[in-house]
């Protein structure tokens, strides 16, 4: 499930994450993850519908208990298909805030803004394939800056 992460920053800082979703199958998601060592905040891409080449992506940002085990889903929204995704996160010391950009990074859209600390105190931040049972996703990093 979970990729290669590195140490949470400190308290004010933005990573912009550039990574091409390689997964063609429904549910297998791919993305970004915050955790303390146990919990997890994922932000990633996912598809519904068809799947494959066809169906609609969906930007989904989900808490989770462990690898194994996510509740509700914080955001679930329909997105054009797409294949490179640009993910942001920015913490300026009191709020985390996702976003996403649909243009290569020109401009980002807020998708979610939290407290800092909310359902976790982030010490990592990395990337995650989650295969969803038995399907396959894999996904290609272009940078983490």
């Amino acid at each position: 499930f979970l990729g290669r992460y590195i140490a949470y920053p400190g308290s004010t800082f933005t990573r912009t994450f550039k990574f091409r979703n390689t997964t063609s199958y429904n549910y297998a998601t791919t993305g970004v993850y915050i955790s303390d060592g146990t919990n997890l905040e994922v932000f990633g891409l996912g598809y519904s519908g068809a799947g494959g080449t066809t169906g609609l992506g969906q930007v989904i940002i989900a808490t989770c208990g462990s690898t194994s085990s996510c509740g509700a889903n914080l955001v679930l929204t329909n997105i054009p298909r797409t294949d490179l995704l640009i993910m942001r996160l920015a913490d300026n010391g009191t709020n985390r805030t996702w976003s996403i950009s649909y243009d290569n990074g020109g401009t980002f859209a807020a998708v979610l803004t939290e407290s800092r600390t909310s359902f976790l105190t982030p010490t990592r931040i990395g990337y995650y394939v989650n295969p969803q049972n038995t399907l396959t996703a894999s996904m290609w990093v272009a940078s983490l800056n």
